[in-house]
C-alpha cells in the first residue's frame, strides 16, 4: 500500500487498527462460549478420576483472560507498526523484482 502513496497512518488504520472490533466481538463470545463447552464436557474427560474439581471461574478470572487477550493483541500491533515504519517503497520494488 505503501508502494501506492499511503502513509504510515492510512496503512495502520486500514490493516492493523480495523482488527481491534473483531478482536473484541470475538472475544467476548467465544471466551464464555469456550467456558460453557467445556463445563459441558470435563466430566465426561474425568469420570473415572476420583477427585473433585472447582469449575467455577470468578470475574476475575474472566478479567485476567480478557486482558492477556488484549495485552497480546496491542504487543502484536505494535511490533507489525515498527516493522511497517521499517519498510520503504525501495524495499518494496526490490523484493517484487526478485
Amino acid at each position: 500500500m505503501k508502494i501506492f502513496g499511503y502513509n504510515d497512518r492510512e496503512v495502520r488504520k486500514i490493516y492493523l487498527d480495523s482488527n481491534f472490533v473483531t478482536i473484541l466481538i470475538a472475544s467476548l463470545v467465544a471466551v464464555p462460549a469456550s467456558k460453557f463447552i467445556m463445563d459441558g464436557i470435563m466430566p465426561w474427560f474425568v469420570q473415572h478420576v476420583v477427585s473433585g474439581f472447582d469449575l467455577s471461574f470468578s470475574l476475575i478470572h474472566y478479567i485476567l483472560i480478557y486482558a492477556l487477550i488484549f495485552v497480546t493483541y496491542f504487543v502484536v500491533n505494535l511490533i507489525l507498526n515498527k516493522k511497517l515504519k521499517k519498510v520503504t517503497p525501495a524495499d518494496i520494488i526490490k523484493e517484487r523484482n526478485e
